[in-house]
């Protein structure tokens, strides 16, 4: 990563996308419930939509 300066002040632009493919998938598929009992039915979790985030960070 690089720094760059603005206002005198070092500052960073961080950008990640997850989920580029935009595919739906299972993220979790599993024996137990929530409270980690095998005894119940299986659980299972959707996969994360695709989500785009940016921050600037600044040193101060």
């Amino acid at each position: 990563m690089q720094r760059s300066r603005w206002m005198g002040k070092g500052v960073i632009l961080r950008a990640m996308v997850d989920n580029v493919a935009g595919k739906r998938y299972w993220s979790t598929v599993g024996p137990a419930n929530i409270s980690g009992s095998n005894k119940d039915n299986p659980t299972a979790h959707l996969g994360a939509p695709r989500t785009a985030s940016v921050s600037l960070g600044v040193d101060l």
